[in-house]
């Protein structure tokens, strides 16, 4: 496990301006720091909103914990391709149990990474879509309904 302020200088390094614990914070979006066995080393501030789980409760669990089970198998390829390649992965949704318990919809985006004491991960950037999901279910319901 890697040390807090590593943590951060892996999200917040070089950031000029109003700075990246201002941006995280502000985010509508999450970011978190995934290491190559899925453990959580760094959750962004806005897991509160985007989430509703505590940012200390969930630093340091496995991410894999948080998914649904049908995701789950993805999830572990996907973290261990994007690493093995070095590279960015596909946008993709997932599903995350919420701090109400509810299964949450996101979209998720891993950039691997590697920083300069060889610490591997993803930064992974995470879009709630609860309310785009929302949407398709109640225009598909208007596109049933027009048709019958």
């Amino acid at each position: 496990m890697i040390s807090r302020r590593k943590r951060v200088a892996v999200i917040g390094g070089g950031v000029a301006g109003l700075g990246a614990a201002w941006a995280l914070r502000h985010s509508a979006d999450l970011v978190v720091f995934v290491d190559p066995d899925g453990r959580l080393e760094f959750v962004g501030p806005s897991v509160a909103t985007v989430l509703g789980h505590d940012r200390d409760a969930l630093t340091g669990s496995v991410v894999f914990d948080l998914m649904h089970p049908d995701d789950v198998d993805l999830v572990r390829a996907q973290l261990a391709a994007t690493l093995d390649a070095d590279g960015r992965s596909d946008s993709s949704r997932r599903r995350v149990r919420a701090g109400t318990g509810l299964w949450k919809p996101l979209e998720v985006v891993g950039v691997a990474h590697c920083d300069r004491s060889g610490a591997r991960g993803l930064v992974v950037s995470v879009r709630d879509r609860s309310r785009e999901e929302e949407a398709e279910r109640a225009a598909a319901e208007l596109d049933e309904r027009a048709r019958n």
